[in-house]
Parts: structure tokens; C-alpha cells; sequence
């Protein structure tokens, strides 16, 4: 696993960790292996610097099973990059790409789409106020007198791939006590950014995205956690991934057109998509907007940005997400949840796609549990070896 980083000082550094198993305890875990210096970090010298940091320890090319990163071009390029030069030296290394960077991808081609700008608004309330005591004293008296919760103000940063979605929420919270800081600011007629700021408030059309974006962003947000924790997900990607892109999906078009149709060729464009009271923006959307008393040509473009939203967010999870990969689909042989269901097929199809254990797998695939709770108990314990060491 591997990512570039920059020091306090000028110089960029080449984080490289490893994920290793550990026989004697049967368990995973991920060590910290060197930070070599590489100001260049172009794919040609990162590759030199990762593979320095094995040949100093004897670690042969064999011994590397998976490559992880972010998705940059240099990381990750079909020809010059780190991963295209990792293949000549072990032709046989997975390379998935980090879903969590993906499913983050797919949010900023969202956003990018609706052409709405919802983080600048959130960058520019919080520099507002985090270089100056004086404004956030000011702000507290409209917090209390709006009845709003004393909340910190979130940084948004796109780096951060769970921060959009919460600072969303959290500028919602404060809606009203905000919108009354900046319409009475001081500086609302000199300063062009508190004067957009306090204009992008008191606009009911961008309180309406910002309450569609806090509905339509929870699950991707939901599934970016789920993949982020510390236990062994990968034999549930596959599935959770065809899950999250449905759920998209069943915001935007009829779940008949979904259901029974292979995921990739459901049609979502233009003529298969509901009607614009039927679209998902979430209930507290829909209420506003019935209490806002909108015109009929904002409802109209708001919808339309819904549907620009949902288009390129689906967009983008079909041409990055590994859907068709093959060790995805032969994995589910570690998911303890699927034991009794693991044929001897399985078992050789994920042989084939990384350097397993092969009496492993043949002790899995043949165990008869039919022969009693004996046999079962068993099954789980190979089961449960096999969660640890995914």
C-alpha cells in the first residue's frame, strides 16, 4: 500500500506499508515498511523506490499478492505507472483500485454536474470565520437567538472523503442563524465574499440543494464507511457495490427497469427515467419546497439538476467500479456468511486469480457437513481463517 505525502519542509516522501499475514497468530496485519524521499515522483522513480525497499529486506517479487494506492494517473495508468511496471516484475499482482477514492470520484462528478456551489459556500463560511474570535462571538448571539445548536462549524476539505456530506448537515443545522449573521454583517456591501455568501443564504433554491445533497449523499457516505472499517470487507464487494449502484438507480428510474435486467445494461437516459414528482430528494426536501412556494421554472431546474446529479454519478461508478472482475466474484469463498454454499469450483476459480493456499482451499471445498455439527464447526473455523487473512 503506497501514497505520496509532502514534509513540513520541500521535500515529497513515498509512504510504503504492507499488509502481511501472520501464521502463528492467524491474523492480518498492516506494518509501516519505509518513507523514502523521491522529489521526482514520477511512476518511473516510485517504482525504483518500492522496489529498492524490498530488495534491502530479500522480499521476493513472488511475495506480493496485491498493489494498493489512490487512483492517480501515475499510481494507477494503464501504461506508464507505478502498477504497469509492478506487472512486469509479478504478472500475476491484483490491482482493484481504492473503492472508497472511487465512490468519492463519483460524488465529485456529481457535484460537478449539478453546477452548484455548494463547497464553495461550505469553504467560504468556514474561513469566514476560523481566522477571527471576534466573528465567532458575533456568530454565537444568532445561534442563540435563532434557537439553533451550538455546533462547531465543519472544514470541508475534498481530500477528506466523509467531510462533504457532514459539513452539509452541519451548515443546515445552522441555516437560519446563518442566514442572519451574513444579511446583517457589517461588511455585507463592501466585501463581494460575505455579500455572495449572505445571497447564497437567504436563496431558497440553494437551501433546497443543500437538503437534496444531505439526502442523496447518505449512501454513498454509508457505503465509503462500511469499506473504511478495520474488519475484512472484501469478499462483500462485489455484492455491495451492484447494491449501491442500484439504490442510485431506484432513485432515478422505475425499479421494473432495474429488476431481472443485468446491472450494466440498464438504461437510465433521457425517456426511461420518473417523472419529476416521483424523483428521490428526500422528504425534507419535498417539504420545503412545498412551504417555499417555489416558481414552476425553479422546481423544473432544480429537477433537472437532480437528474444531471444521478446521471453522472452512475455515470462514473459503471466506468470505474471492478464489477466484471473475476476474484471479486470467486472471493465470496472467505465470507463465513456463504460457508455451507462453497463448491469445489469456487475454491479453484480463486486459486487461479492469486497465490493461495491450494490444500487450503481443498480442505474447504471438501468438507462434507452433511457428516454432523462437527464437520459445520469446522467449516467455520477454515471460514473464519480465511476472513482474517483476505
Amino acid at each position: 500500500m503506497c501514497d505520496e505525502s509532502n514534509n513540513r519542509k520541500t521535500d515529497k516522501e513515498f509512504v510504503i506499508l504492507t499488509r502481511l499475514y501472520y501464521e502463528a497468530t492467524l491474523q492480518v496485519a498492516t506494518r509501516f515498511l519505509e518513507m523514502p524521499t523521491c522529489n521526482v515522483g514520477n511512476a518511473e522513480n516510485l517504482y525504483g523506490k518500492l522496489s529498492e525497499a524490498l530488495r534491502k529486506r530479500g522480499i521476493p517479487w513472488d511475495n506480493l499478492i496485491a498493489f494498493n494506492s489512490d487512483n492517480a494517473s501515475v499510481m494507477k495508468g494503464r501504461h506508464n505507472s507505478v502498477i504497469s511496471r509492478l506487472k512486469t516484475s509479478q504478472p500475476h499482482i491484483q490491482d482493484l483500485g481504492c473503492i472508497c477514492h472511487l465512490v468519492q470520484l463519483a460524488t465529485g462528478c456529481g457535484i460537478r454536474a449539478a453546477q452548484v456551489p455548494v463547497e464553495d459556500i461550505l469553504v467560504g463560511i468556514y474561513t469566514h470565520f476560523d481566522t477571527s474570535a471576534k466573528r465567532c462571538e458575533v456568530y454565537k448571539e444568532f445561534v442563540d437567538f435563532t434557537d439553533s445548536d451550538h455546533l462547531k462549524l465543519l472544514r470541508y476539505c475534498s481530500t477528506r472523503w466523509l467531510s462533504l456530506l457532514t459539513c452539509i448537515q452541519r451548515v443546515l443545522n445552522q441555516w437560519d442563524a446563518l442566514q442572519a449573521y451574513f444579511n446583517s454583517h457589517e461588511e455585507v456591501e463592501r466585501s463581494v465574499k460575505v455579500r455572495d455568501l449572505a445571497s447564497h443564504l437567504r436563496d431558497p433554491i440553494m437551501k433546497t440543494y443543500f437538503l437534496f445533497l444531505s439526502a442523496a449523499l447518505k449512501p454513498l457516505s454509508e457505503f465509503n464507511i462500511a469499506f473504511q472499517s478495520e474488519g475484512v470487507q472484501i469478499h462483500r464487494l462485489e455484492e455491495e457495490m451492484c447494491r449501491l449502484i442500484k439504490r442510485i438507480l431506484g432513485y432515478l428510474i422505475p425499479a421494473r427497469a432495474i429488476v431481472g435486467v443485468p446491472l450494466r445494461e440498464v438504461e437510465y437516459g433521457d425517456g426511461h427515467q420518473l417523472a419529476d414528482e416521483d424523483l428521490f430528494i428526500g422528504a425534507d426536501t419535498k417539504a420545503f419546497m412545498r412551504s417555499a412556494e417555489l416558481p414552476v421554472s425553479a422546481e423544473k431546474k432544480i429537477f433537472q439538476t437532480v437528474r444531471s446529479f444521478y446521471e453522472a454519478v452512475l455515470k462514473k461508478m459503471f466506468s470505474s467500479f471492478p464489477l466484471d472482475h473475476p476474484l471479486l466474484r470467486d472471493l465470496k469463498v472467505l465470507d463465513p456468511a456463504a460457508r455451507l454454499n462453497i463448491t469445489p469450483g469456487t475454491g479453484y476459480e480463486c486459486s487461479q486469480h492469486v497465490n493461495v493456499n491450494k490444500e487450503w482451499l481443498n480442505e474447504i471445498v471438501h468438507i462434507d457437513t452433511s457428516d454432523g455439527p462437527e464437520k459445520v464447526k469446522m467449516l467455520d473455523k477454515y471460514c473464519n481463517e480465511a476472513g482474517g487473512t483476505a
